[in-house]
């Protein structure tokens, strides 16, 4: 059972193969323009099974992950006035006087009217 990638044999002879690249830890995480040319062009590669090769195309289905990595992960600012990406301008936030942050208020509008958290 895999708990991650690199628990796989092939990531471990990568890693015996090529010991510059499996000392960076960064080198585990796909990168956009990777993912970018699966997606628009896509690369040859070898079916063993039915002994052809053909061009695989790819592409980011799902991801699991905190708020600000969402951000980084699809090219949307988390920060500021307008930081949820479902409400965009309807975002209900408030900025705080003295620490300047921005906090977000109103979550429990969505919530029906007689909920215990409401």
């Amino acid at each position: 059972m895999l708990h991650h990638p690199d628990d796989s044999s092939q990531w471990k002879n990568i890693d015996r193969l090529y010991l510059d690249f499996g000392k960076e830890a960064r080198n585990l995480s796909p990168l956009i323009e990777d993912l970018t040319k699966l997606w628009d062009e896509g690369v040859l590669a070898f079916d063993e099974f039915q002994n052809e090769t053909f061009q695989m195309r790819a592409m980011l289905f799902c991801t699991i992950n905190d708020f600000p990595s969402y951000g980084n992960l699809s090219g949307y600012s988390v920060k500021g006035h307008r930081a949820c990406p479902i409400y965009e301008e309807d975002t209900s936030y408030m900025q705080l006087k003295h620490g300047r942050k921005i906090v977000y208020v109103r979550h429990q509008r969505f919530l029906k009217p007689y909920h215990p958290y409401r």
